[in-house]
């Protein structure tokens, strides 16, 4: 039996549950059309490859002398298995373009790649007979994989650092004759800019990659980099086979689903030790997850329930703004060598 402090507790927290589940319910209702619009208009990964190794940024030259990195040196090579995507003849001519197989692998010459998907590794973006090009992009709610593998030369184990850089593009229409913008005409994508920042922000926050999924939670977020020790298995003549790496990538349909362990969908991220990773990511920069957010204190997931309202209608109007002027995403996967274990 409650005491009546305690009663007043649990049906307030019960209360508040429910307020958010309505709100979900609501916005799921209202988005259908937006969803509908962003399946063409927000395009993840249409292009999208992989970037061998972050020196090659600096030093084209890969057979240098003195303590400079080698090519041939390197301790492993990166492959990528499947088919283009729709708008992978956008990629400049310098990334290795497919051959007559659908495998394609780094060499010392070739430097970069392109990151091919599979109808279950990719962004809605794989390109067959069954696939619709206007039903191709993603939407709040949409979650996927892409993958490639880690080849190893001769040391059975070693440490990588994993960089992913996310570019969004937006959309420019042409102007008319004298002078108006032509939004009839199609859209061209254009990098985001230095007066975009905002909108980059929106994009950073809201779709979200990991490392791991174990079927419930993702994480070891892709946010800054991250090191992994990798040790490579033999085949049954001791030859050291390929390590496969999966990305996993979300884009939570709501402010809770992102950040409440309370709701109704099941957050994304356990909490560990008192930590989230969303909502530490959530806390470094508010106003990249909430349209208009100016608040200077930390938010907590009491505070965020409190103010759910509020709230989920930011992380909603982030997300309006994203279907609304976001053409596609180009994704970079920078793998670098730490040391050799052995």
């Amino acid at each position: 039996m409650y005491a009546f402090g305690e009663v007043e507790i649990i049906a307030k927290i019960r209360n508040a549950e429910g307020h958010i589940s309505n709100i979900d319910a609501n916005k799921n209702k209202r988005r259908t059309a937006f969803i509908k619009f962003a399946s063409s208009a927000v395009l993840l990964c249409l292009i999208i490859f992989v970037y061998t190794f972050a020196w090659f940024t600096m030093n084209k030259n890969a057979d240098v002398a003195g303590g400079d990195m080698k090519s041939a040196s390197l301790p492993f090579e990166l492959k990528t298995e499947g088919t283009e995507g729709f708008l992978d003849s956008c990629l400049d001519s310098s990334y290795k373009r497919l051959d007559s197989d659908s495998v394609v692998l780094t060499t010392a010459d070739g430097q970069s790649i392109q990151w091919l998907v599979t109808k279950d590794n990719n962004a809605n973006n794989y390109k067959d007979s069954d696939t619709n090009e206007d039903d191709t992009g993603i939407h709040p709610g949409s979650h996927g994989v892409l993958r490639f593998w880690i080849v190893p030369k001769e040391q059975q184990t070693i440490k990588v650092n994993y960089n992913l850089k996310i570019t969004p593009y937006k959309k420019q229409y042409p102007t008319t004759t004298d002078g108006k913008t032509d939004y009839d005409a199609k859209p061209s994508p254009v990098a985001l800019g230095e007066s975009d920042k905002t909108l980059a922000a929106y994009v950073d926050s809201h779709i979200l990659f990991f490392r791991h999924h174990d079927g419930k939670y993702y994480s070891d977020m892709l946010d800054d980099d991250l090191e992994e020790e990798i040790k490579f298995a033999e085949n049954n003549d001791g030859e050291l086979q390929p390590c496969e790496v999966t990305v996993y990538w979300v884009w939570p349909e709501t402010l809770g689903e992102a950040v409440l362990e309370n709701s109704s969908k099941g957050v994304i991220c356990q909490t560990i030790n008192g930590t989230n990773e969303v909502l530490k990511k959530l806390n470094k920069d508010p106003g990249g997850f909430l349209k208009g957010y100016y608040g200077e204190s930390k938010l907590t997931q009491d505070d965020i329930t409190k103010n759910y309202s509020r709230l989920s209608i930011q992380y909603n109007n982030a997300d309006e703004d994203i279907g609304d002027y976001i053409m596609f995403l180009m994704a970079e996967m920078t793998v670098s060598p730490i040391n050799s274990v052995n």
